[in-house]
């Protein structure tokens, strides 16, 4: 070290609020200078933080409502989809009788028009579903 280079004692601190404290001395002269560091600045606020919390709350209720007449929703639409490759299919299609075939497109159209009503709740779809699987259940008990 050069004669009359400051020799320099620096203390740093960091609280459990994450608040810093710098506390620095010059060794000869014992002259020494501190700052506080808070990251104060844009943070939130108590109320503001619990606030959110209550937003939060309210969308979680509102996501899994959602999430639930979305995985309804493409359940019957997938169900829909593998029926009508079976009543389409022409083998199975001969084999079936007559008035269970419509029994089945009966139970298919009122599915789909269940899908087009924006409403329409994850019960009524599962219901739709629900009805369409029996219907399919008994024209392939009694083919």
């Amino acid at each position: 070290m050069k004669a009359g280079d400051a020799q320099l004692e620096c203390v740093f601190e960091v609280d459990v609020n994450g608040i810093l404290r710098v506390t620095a001395t010059e060794r000869s002269s014992g002259r020494s200078a501190n700052i506080t560091i808070s990251n104060a600045v844009g943070k939130l606020s108590t109320s503001e933080i619990e606030a959110m919390v209550e937003d939060a709350a309210k969308f979680k209720t509102k996501d899994e409502a959602f999430t639930k007449k979305f995985e309804a929703k493409q359940q019957l639409e997938s169900y829909i989809g593998r029926v009508e490759e079976l009543i389409n299919d022409p083998g199975l299609s001969m084999r079936m009788k007559k008035g269970n075939k419509n029994k089945i497109e009966e139970a298919l159209s009122d599915a789909m028009s269940q899908l087009e009503i924006e409403e329409s709740s994850p019960e009524d779809l599962k219901k739709k579903e629900l009805a369409l699987k029996r219907a399919m259940t008994k024209a392939m008990a009694t083919r």
